[in-house]
């Protein structure tokens, strides 16, 4: 999957391919969620923080495994 380097306090890079969302975190390390949407990426992608935007609408809603 192809990460995309972002300008955050929090995350490093995002990745999206086939529904399956990967988040790079400067101090968590990188995690896996499944079965996200492509407008779910979007809205990430666009959002003003998108820190806020991982814990408020990406963590509650899909799963996510460490990798």
């Amino acid at each position: 999957m192809e990460m995309k380097k972002v300008v955050s306090s929090s995350i490093r890079a995002i990745g999206y391919e086939n529904g399956t969302l990967q988040v790079e975190f400067h101090t968590k390390g990188t995690y896996r969620y499944y079965n996200v949407p492509l407008y779910v990426y979007n809205e990430l992608m666009s959002s003003p923080s998108l820190g806020a935007y991982v814990s408020q609408k990406i963590n509650p809603q899909y799963k996510a495994h460490k990798v």
